[in-house]
């Protein structure tokens, strides 16, 4: 995920604003979230519930308008307006798609 983020602020800043939306972690993280300072120790250690909220929020405001997910994305995240979901992984089921 934080792989996709920096790639997509490098080749389509500022049309592309990016942030990552990862799962909650067990461990501490190093507290970096959104576009520019993500990185694989990030991905590694998760968001915790603050750090998820924050982003949503700031999605919400216009400062993202690109989510780059895992699967806590399409897992009881509701966002009243999205023109369009990328889901990169198979279809293991048919709800998925819902």
């Amino acid at each position: 995920v934080g792989g996709i983020v920096k790639m997509l602020t490098s080749q389509s800043a500022p049309l592309i604003k990016p942030a990552q939306f990862i799962g909650q972690a067990r461990t501490k993280t190093n507290g970096m979230i959104g576009s520019l300072n993500s990185d694989s120790r990030q991905d590694a250690a998760g968001m915790n519930q603050r750090q998820q909220q924050s982003v949503l929020q700031q999605f919400g405001e216009g400062i993202y308008n690109v989510l780059v997910c895992t699967c806590v994305g399409e897992e009881g995240l509701d966002i009243g307006e999205v023109d369009l979901i990328v889901n990169f992984d198979v279809m293991k089921s048919p709800i998925r798609s819902i």
